[in-house]
């Protein structure tokens, strides 16, 4: 059986792979949209289809699955989430820590605001569009 940690640098090997394969087709161009703001407002982020981005760098680099944008870290307050997309969302860096996902349905989602549990408190983040 594996162990918990042969399983995670499974996913982390293929990682770039899968994600590379969400970058072709219909989403290619896909992108989920965060704000500094509640109500879409402030400086806007882009997370392409398939990317994973930590706002904190935990002082190593874990893998290259990864990208960082430490000048976000615990700053995002609200977001789009495109048709058939999902915005995953964790606690801390490199998608450790405690997680939410929203879902942008068939028509797309503004989450105007994460809420007092997550507003200023997301280290990373991942865009899947399918």
């Amino acid at each position: 059986m594996l162990r918990a940690s042969a399983i995670i640098a499974l996913l982390l090997v293929a990682a770039p792979a899968f994600a590379q394969g969400l970058r072709t087709g219909e989403y290619r161009q896909a992108y989920c949209e965060l704000y500094e703001h509640r109500d879409m407002q402030g400086r806007r982020l882009r997370i392409a289809n398939g990317d994973r981005v930590s706002f904190n760098n935990p002082g190593r680099v874990s893998s290259n699955a990864w990208s960082y944008r430490p000048s976000r870290n615990d700053s995002i307050s609200s977001a789009y989430v495109p048709p058939r997309c999902t915005l995953r969302i964790w606690e801390h860096a490199e998608g450790q820590g405690r997680s939410a996902e929203w879902h942008g349905r068939d028509t797309g989602w503004n989450v105007s605001y994460f809420g007092g549990q997550w507003n200023d408190r997301i280290s990373s983040v991942a865009c899947i569009c399918r």
